[in-house]
């Protein structure tokens, strides 16, 4: 485990910084999921201005300094909002497997900390998988497209008959987490360094579109995750991992919409992942399917270099 180099303690928050600027927040001994938010929240109760601009590292680093030296305002009483029901997300999470909620946990550490524009899928998926082998739960192994031949999960269970390659898959003692990942994005340019050069102007983030075939292949990496928990022992579940700069997959469907039933805004979602118009090239080529059971989902917010981006993680 790395050590806490500082930390600080305000009501029913504890803010600490490990070793490698890492922050976690607790909130009355729970790990909070979006820590930079957390922070915003502490910060409001200490009487702390905040700049925008601050990643997560130095807003921590700032606050815990703050607390610490005693230059706090007497804070007002702490009110109690309502809680909106989140029922099936608790489950989800609660239900889970010890390695799925370490792996959960890295995952959400890693988007909250991470500081660099991610170029594309592949991007994401080495940057997190160098994350997850550096993490302090030391984990056996961290692979990445781990491959499965897909006649093995059933030819009439696994409908798309493509090579089957696990983005990530993660192992501790006897169990295997699997991790899959999406990364859908908009354009974003930047100007970039590349051997003490600067370049000007760089397309680092694609305009992707398609959004009705993001969200297909999101619910189809669910379904996937099934399957293959299914059939392996050693694999109690896994997640599926969502990061986007795109704000329409936050967004309801429109009921009319051939992919209303692929929609991914905030909530509970059915069971059936069907196109609404089956003539449609989309449906054609796109088979339809079903996952094993209603799933909730619920977005995060956070920036990089002034690039606002959504993410989610789903516990199969």
């Amino acid at each position: 485990m790395s050590d806490i180099k500082k930390t600080a303690t305000y009501g029913e928050y504890v803010i600490n910084i490990a070793s490698n600027n890492s922050v976690t927040v607790l909130k009355n001994g729970n790990v909070c999921d979006v820590a930079k938010a957390a922070l915003r929240d502490v910060a409001a109760l200490v009487g702390f201005d905040v700049d925008a601009k601050w990643t997560t590292q130095q807003l921590g680093s700032k606050l815990v300094d703050n607390i610490n030296k005693g230059v706090v305002v007497t804070p007002a009483p702490v009110v109690v909002k309502p809680v909106v029901e989140k029922k099936k997300t608790i489950t989800e999470v609660t239900a889970a497997s010890e390695l799925i909620k370490m792996v959960r946990l890295d995952v959400c550490k890693f988007l909250q900390n991470n500081e660099e524009l991610l170029f594309n899928e592949r991007d994401f998926q080495m940057h997190l998988a160098t994350w997850l082998r550096k993490s302090d739960n030391a984990y056996d192994d961290v692979d990445v497209e781990y491959y499965l031949p897909y006649d093995i999960l059933g030819e009439n269970v696994y409908p798309w008959k493509s090579e089957l390659r696990l983005d990530i898959v993660v192992k501790k003692d006897d169990e295997f987490c699997p991790v899959e990942l999406k990364y859908k994005t908009k354009k974003v340019e930047r100007d970039i360094a590349r051997f003490d050069e600067i370049l000007s102007g760089v397309v680092v983030m694609k305009n992707q579109g398609a959004q009705d075939l993001g969200m297909y292949d999101f619910w189809k990496d669910v379904r996937r995750v099934e399957l293959v928990r299914n059939r392996f022992t050693r694999v109690k579940g896994g997640l599926v991992v969502f990061l986007t700069n795109d704000e329409a997959y936050t967004k309801a469907c429109r009921p009319t919409s051939n992919n209303n039933m692929l929609t991914m805004e905030n909530g509970l979602h059915p069971r059936q992942k069907h196109w609404l118009k089956p003539e449609t090239t989309c449906a054609r080529t796109h088979k339809n399917f079903e996952v094993e059971k209603e799933y909730y989902i619920e977005w995060h917010n956070m920036e990089i270099d002034n690039v606002k981006f959504h993410y989610c993680c789903v516990v199969v």
